[in-house]
C-alpha cells in the first residue's frame, strides 16, 4: 500500500525536490532470503541464476550480499562490502560455526543448504503491519513508527537492492565470464530499536538504476527471524 505525497522519480536520477511517501507491510511477515556471493567465486554464478528465478513479491525479501573476502584473490567485486562479510560471520556465530563460504543461502537468519531442491515453506503468522515514512533525494531516509507493538530486543534494517546488473569479469576465477546479478544490496543500514520510532539513512549509489531498484525494510529479532517487513520498487515512492 502506498500513500502518494511527492514528485516523480525519473530514469536513473533523483529530482532535486525531495520525494515523500508512506509504505506499509502486509499482515503476514515475509520470508527473508539472503544469498552471500562474490564475483570472484567460480561456484557462485549458479546461485546467482537461481536467485534470479525467484519472484519478487510480498511473500519474500530477497537480498544478495556480496562479501569482500574474495577481493584479494584476483578480482575485486565492486559490489562487495566488509559489512556484508561481517553480517555473514554473525549468521555463522549464531549457529556456533566459525566458517563462512560462498555461495551460502540463509533463510530467516539460518544457513539453508537445501536451496537447490527448493525453499522451506514460510512459517510466520500474522503480525502488526510495519509502517515506514520514506524521504528520498540523494539519500533514502526511513522512519519506522509504532515499534512498541513488537517484542523488545529487536533491530531495524533498511537496504536498497538492484536487479538487472551485468559485469564483465576480467580476472580471477570467473575471468572471461559475463555475470548477471539480481537483488544486489547497494546500500544497507541497521540499528537496535530503543524507542517507539527508528530512523535509518542510506546514501544512494551514483550509478544506481532507479528503475531496477527496490527498498527493503524489515525488523529482526535476536534469533535472526523476521518479525515484519516489506520490499517495494523504489519508483513506487513517487
Amino acid at each position: 500500500m502506498l500513500a502518494w505525497l511527492g514528485p516523480m522519480l525519473m530514469g536513473g536520477a533523483v529530482l532535486a525536490t525531495p520525494t515523500f511517501c508512506e509504505l506499509r507491510s502486509g499482515d503476514v511477515p515475509p520470508q527473508r532470503l539472503e544469498l552471500y556471493t562474490s564475483e570472484g567465486c567460480s561456484s557462485c554464478p549458479p546461485a546467482d541464476r537461481w536467485l534470479a528465478q525467484l519472484p519478487a513479491d510480498e511473500a519474500r525479501l530477497l537480498l544478495a550480499f556480496h562479501v569482500d573476502y574474495w577481493d584479494d584473490l584476483g578480482w575485486k567485486d565492486r559490489y562487495s562490502d566488509a559489512r556484508y562479510s561481517a553480517r555473514q560471520h554473525s549468521v555463522a556465530a549464531r549457529s556456533g560455526s566459525r566458517t563462512v563460504y560462498t555461495p551460502e543461502v540463509v533463510v530467516e537468519g539460518r544457513e539453508y543448504r537445501g536451496w537447490r531442491q527448493g525453499l522451506p515453506a514460510p512459517t510466520a503468522t500474522s503480525a502488526p503491519p510495519l509502517v515506514a515514512e520514506i524521504e528520498l533525494d540523494q539519500r533514502l531516509r526511513v522512519r519506522l513508527r509504532a515499534l512498541e507493538r513488537y517484542p523488545k530486543a529487536i533491530s531495524g534494517f533498511a537496504a536498497i537492492t538492484e536487479d538487472g546488473i551485468e559485469s564483465e569479469i576480467r580476472a580471477g576465477e570467473n575471468r572471461g565470464v559475463r555475470l548477471r546479478h539480481t537483488a544486489v544490496v547497494r546500500a544497507y543500514q541497521h540499528a537496535r530499536v530503543t524507542a517507539p520510532e527508528l530512523s535509518l539513512t542510506l546514501a544512494l549509489p551514483e550509478d544506481l538504476d532507479l528503475a531496477q531498484a527496490r527498498v527493503v525494510v524489515w525488523l529482526e529479532d535476536e534469533s535472526g527471524a523476521t518479525l515484519q517487513g516489506f520490499s517495494r520498487p523504489l519508483n513506487e515512492c513517487r
